[in-house]
């Protein structure tokens, strides 16, 4: 069986620079996919606020 992992409107940069509770929780998101053995992830939605760069690098 496949298992699936879907995310949706993750919206990155909707604050200007990362701090420590936002690093916290896409860490912690990725401890949980890992932990699930996952075989893939699907992200849907808006994946930055405002579609600028660094909000990509940040993704």
């Amino acid at each position: 069986m496949t298992r699936i992992a879907h995310i949706s409107d993750i919206h990155f940069g909707r604050i200007a620079y990362a701090n420590d509770a936002q690093i916290d929780i896409v860490q912690a998101l990725i401890d949980d996919i890992n932990a699930a053995s996952v075989d893939l992830v699907v992200v849907s939605g808006d994946l930055t606020q405002r579609a600028f760069g660094h909000q990509f690098r940040a993704a």
